[in-house]
């Protein structure tokens, strides 16, 4: 099962669990680069997307998913202390 088959009830359960408005939160889902082939000279570029759902009762449900681009993009990966990772492409 992947992260994004189940991303409704991870962000429904982390509302719950923390107390948190979910109004004022923003749900993001990072993917790093990885590397496939023989060799590994196929790669993948890393990916960020933001999810925003419709609430209901607390209950996150119909998510959709969205790229997140500069100046965003850059801001969340030096938060995560990734400063190479903005030169990466997302797609």
């Amino acid at each position: 099962m992947s992260i994004r088959s189940c991303t409704s009830h991870i962000a429904t359960r982390v509302v719950s669990d923390f107390n948190l408005d979910p109004s004022r939160m923003m749900w993001l889902e990072y993917y790093p680069s990885s590397r496939y082939g023989e060799t590994g000279e196929r790669i993948i570029p890393a990916r960020l997307d933001s999810v925003e759902f419709e609430w209901r009762e607390l209950m996150a449900i119909k998510p959709k998913w969205r790229s997140v681009r500069p100046p965003l993009l850059d801001m969340v990966y030096e938060m995560m202390g990734e400063s190479g990772a903005q030169s990466q492409p997302v797609i």
